[in-house]
């Protein structure tokens, strides 16, 4: 069972993960002791991750003028770290922070992410992945994903939004 999460399942595949990143601060749940899996996760949960992988790392930050998060919000610093890096986007000089992920834009933060941290793949533990019927602009990524870093089996559903569960 979850060390530190009360609503995991017993022999939930995700009881590992979820307490090993919890525990390095990387992916939190949504209280002390609930993970809340099968919730939807938004910019604001993946900002949070990837400063988390970013740990203590020193991002030369930039002001960034945002018309929804101003320099009061809990998350604040964490978005101006995350958006200096150019990890994240912004639309229109919004953050727009509740706006829910979807499974391929995930991937995509994750990718740049490690990209920034200079980060090596574990070596190769499954034979690559034929993507031949993903969209042409998206294979790359998904390429890299799925085949390079084997962060994902691959999906057929890259366009719908993740939940908690899938983004460990």
């Amino acid at each position: 069972a979850s060390k530190l999460y009360s609503d995991i399942p017993i022999g939930h595949w995700s009881e590992n993960a979820a307490d090993i990143l919890g525990e390095l601060n990387i992916f939190q749940g949504v209280s002390s002791n609930e993970f809340g899996g099968t919730l939807f996760i938004n910019r604001y949960d993946v900002a949070r991750v990837i400063n988390g992988l970013l740990g203590k790392r020193s991002v030369p930050t930039n002001i960034i003028l945002l018309s929804d998060i101003r320099a009061g919000h809990p998350d604040f610093k964490v978005i101006q770290k995350i958006l200096s890096a150019n990890l994240m986007s912004t639309q229109e000089n919004k953050f727009s922070g509740d706006k829910k992920i979807s499974r391929y834009d995930f991937a995509n933060y994750i990718l740049k992410t490690l990209e920034y941290l200079q980060a090596d793949p574990l070596s190769i533990r499954n034979q690559p992945k034929p993507l031949s019927s993903f969209p042409l602009e998206k294979r790359e990524m998904l390429d890299k994903i799925v085949n390079k870093w084997q962060l994902s089996d691959g999906y057929t559903d890259w366009d719908s939004n993740i939940n908690r569960y899938g983004a460990l």
